[in-house]
């Protein structure tokens, strides 16, 4: 049998792709309905007027990844005819979509590896029928890219960190996750600057799993952060040696304490979790209930998905007037996989019945939402 991230693939898989396939078949719904806005069309004309050689196509805040990634599918073709940009929307769009089903997968694999079958398919099914991610996806914005770094940044540093004790060479022997975890800073930094402050709960966590390895986790930490760099330096084609100028005058975030003390802040906030999904949000409240009081769910592999979703959170209440709203879609498929993982203690309890009740309602009237929400978008927007 063929293997999957180096595992058979089996009925689990199956499922799981065949889940990835209702996500992705929802984005192709608004991709077909929903042409090009002209944000995308700036976004599209500056990553094809890089690829002419006329300039750079990032700003202080964004590399020029982003537009880059619009304007590959059509190099070649006349990006200021809006009609032939609309009849290729769908190639315009396909590496925004194609990050939104490994975002989806990536989530799968993490949650599965940590919970099991059980909590891949919780947190799966949250993420398919996720209305803001399923939108996100499906438009040229650096949301989809940035969380899907930002997910590998986080979860390949921890898995890099479980190997530290094996008695090898650990820096020659994990190249290939230095590599990858190099990737994944160059997408979610490359998406948008201010991304790099969650390199720290990365860091932070790699070196709490290896105490006493933590020479080793530095050292590996600092080789893929060449690699990103490396990587990153070719979105600046076709004079890569204009990144480090680029970086030096990079707007690498402004913070304003002071929105901690505001309340509309919060209400912000608590909107954005509500307008993407109120089942959703439900089973987060009920996830943060029990990890306060049950000590069984407290533990790594709940603690790490809930920290990074909070700092997140907290990146986006001090940097409000510098795309702190994306902080916010990084941390959506954070919550998702601490969600999956108390429910999947929580279903192991006396109380296997009521919960497994409550929580299959939640995930049902979840995808109900979404889709009934998505045909009223379509309809509005067409």
């Amino acid at each position: 049998m063929p293997k999957l991230f180096g595992e058979r693939i089996r009925l689990p898989q199956v499922f799981a792709a065949l889940l990835l396939c209702v996500f992705l078949a929802q984005c192709l719904w608004f991709v077909a309905r929903v042409p090009l806005v002209e944000n995308e069309g700036l976004v599209l004309q500056s990553g094809a007027q890089q690829l002419r050689g006329m300039f750079i196509a990032g700003t202080q805040q964004n590399s020029p990844l982003i537009s880059l990634l619009a304007a590959i599918p059509v190099i070649g073709k006349d990006s200021s005819n809006a009609y032939l940009m609309i009849r290729n929307r769908w190639a315009i769009r396909a590496p925004f979509l194609l990050m939104g089903v490994l975002l989806g997968g990536s989530l799968w694999y993490v949650a599965r590896r940590l919970y099991g079958n059980a909590g891949g398919y919780i947190a799966l099914t949250l993420y398919i029928f996720s209305p803001f991610l399923i939108i996100r996806s499906a438009l040229l914005q650096p949301d989809v890219p940035a969380a899907w770094g930002a997910f590998g940044l986080i979860f390949t540093g921890i898995a890099v960190a479980h190997t530290l004790y094996a008695p090898r060479e650990v820096v020659l022997w994990n190249w290939k996750r230095i590599v990858l975890l190099g990737i994944s800073i160059c997408i979610a930094v490359g998406a948008q600057y201010s991304v790099v402050w969650l390199l720290l709960p990365a860091l932070a966590f790699m070196l709490w799993l290896a105490p006493v390895r933590r020479g080793a986790a530095m050292t590996i930490f600092v080789a893929a952060c060449v690699v990103g760099l490396v990587a990153l330096s070719f979105t600046f084609v076709p004079n890569p040696a204009e990144m480090l100028a680029a970086l030096r005058h990079a707007n690498w975030g402004e913070f304003d304490v002071s929105q901690l003390a505001s309340m509309s802040s919060y209400r912000l906030i608590g909107s954005f979790f509500r307008d993407n999904s109120l089942p959703a949000l439900l089973l987060l409240l009920i996830a943060l209930v029990t990890y306060i009081a049950w000590p069984r769910t407290r533990y790594f592999g709940t603690t790490a998905p809930l920290v990074a979703g909070l700092f997140c959170v907290f990146l986006c209440l001090v940097m409000p007037h510098f795309g702190g709203r994306l902080f916010l879609f990084v941390a959506l498929p954070m919550f998702y996989v601490f969600i999956a993982g108390v429910f999947t203690d929580l279903l192991e309890t006396r109380y296997m019945v009521p919960l497994a009740a409550v929580l299959v309602g939640a995930l049902l009237v979840h995808a109900a939402a979404s889709v009934m929400g998505l045909v009223q978008l379509t309809h509005l927007t067409r």
